[in-house]
């Protein structure tokens, strides 16, 4: 059935007459016109939009089932204007979420219209708005009882920008992905990429193009978004990783730059395998680590990858028994735990020691270790060394 929906606003009062099928109820001498205010292919239930002809005035809801439905009459104007913090970018198309008790329904403005917008009719059922645009954060308010809102910025997303480019030619690089979590860009012929970020700002990003190397970049946090140096990519290399002691482990790959080692890949092999391959590598200085299940069983190794060529990786992790006894003045300390780095490998590893001050575990990796017992002022830190057969330290 078709139904009539009575507006009254803060400027005129008048009536919106609601069409359906073609058909109107209500006298049209009650409307503000025969041309602006019927609402066109409105059906029963479902959501509808009237704009004013100066795009001042914007009514939406929800066609009545019946003649003056509670859900549509008698609503009120909120007065909402809406702006862009970069004018660059405003104004632009925006989408309307309006939450109610009755129900939930979107309209979407143009940008005219939201440039124009003051005054929003809706039915007095609805108590949020969410409002988005294209490129903007969006705002979510609550209706207050008065209908007054203040004046709505909405703010650019920060952009995170840059261009990716070929170390042998020197030449743009387009179709390359850069990622950074979730959010996904592709450069463009002139090899140049925009993130737009919504959330939370990344500190990492990941460019890669086919037949060509992975290469991360670290993103510093500026406000308003940040334009990176190019990005180069070279010819992918690929590394061939293979171990002596076969067990169940992870293999992390880590690439160094500016002092910082970023991991660019993690891969769990089974028992029964002793060698892996990786692919994509940009040239660089990059670390392996192997990490078993106990604590210690880990090695780290550098190794350098050259731009397009082949780069094999022997890791010699033979298991080593350690047997650790904690004392202090002759006594034994426990329980306590032991936190253990190697020097050269760069891994640490935590042990816990019993009430008799000891422990037995295993390790991969022969050499120096730094080891340090408690945490705080109290800590006790010292070196000890392991040899390929066998060790044991009384710390």
């Amino acid at each position: 059935m078709i139904g009539a929906l009575v507006l009254a606003t803060v400027t005129v009062a008048h009536t919106l007459c609601v069409a359906s099928k073609g058909e109107v109820v209500g006298p049209l001498s009650r409307c503000i016109s025969t041309t602006n205010s019927i609402i066109a292919a409105a059906p029963p239930g479902g959501p509808f939009t009237w704009i004013r002809g100066d795009a001042a005035e914007v009514a939406t809801g929800i066609a009545p089932e019946e003649p003056f439905d509670a859900h549509t009459a008698a609503p009120f104007g909120i007065t909402l204007q809406l702006a862009g913090s970069d004018p660059d970018a405003w104004p632009a198309s925006v989408t309307i979420d309006l939450v109610s008790d009755r129900g939930n329904w979107s309209t979407t403005l143009g940008a005219a219209t939201a440039a124009a917008l003051r005054i929003l009719d809706v039915p007095r059922s609805v108590h949020t708005l969410r409002i988005r645009a294209p490129h903007h954060a969006e705002k979510v308010i609550q209706v207050p009882a008065t209908g007054k809102i203040a004046p709505v910025v909405l703010q650019r997303l920060p952009l995170i920008s840059g261009t990716v480019i070929d170390r042998d030619s020197h030449q743009p690089i387009g179709g390359a992905t850069v990622r950074a979590g979730r959010l996904i860009a592709t450069t463009d012929a002139l090899g140049v990429f925009r993130l737009e970020i919504s959330g939370d700002w990344p500190s990492l990003l990941v460019a890669a193009a086919e037949g060509k190397g992975i290469v991360p970049v670290a993103v510093p946090h500026r406000e308003g978004g940040v334009m990176l140096p190019p990005i180069v990519l070279s010819r992918a290399g690929r590394l061939h990783v293979a171990w002596v002691y076969a067990a169940p482990l992870t293999i992390e790959i880590r690439r160094e730059a500016g002092g910082n080692e970023q991991v660019i890949a993690i891969r769990k092999v089974a028992a029964e395998v002793s060698e892996a391959e990786f692919l994509d590598l940009a040239a660089g200085d990059y670390r392996v680590l192997l990490r078993g299940a106990e604590p210690l069983e880990q090695y780290g190794a550098k190794v350098h990858i050259e731009s397009g060529q082949d780069t094999p990786l022997d890791i010699m992790n033979f298991p080593i028994p350690l047997e650790l006894l904690v004392e202090k003045a002759g006594s034994p300390i426990g329980p306590a735990t032991i936190d253990i780095m190697h020097t050269t490998g760069k891994w640490s590893g935590h042990v816990a020691i019993d009430t008799s001050g000891k422990a037995m575990t295993t390790l991969w990796q022969p050499g120096s270790f730094g080891v340090a017992v408690g945490v705080g002022p109290n800590a006790y830190f010292t070196t000890r060394r392991a040899e390929h057969e066998s060790a044991r330290w009384t710390i």
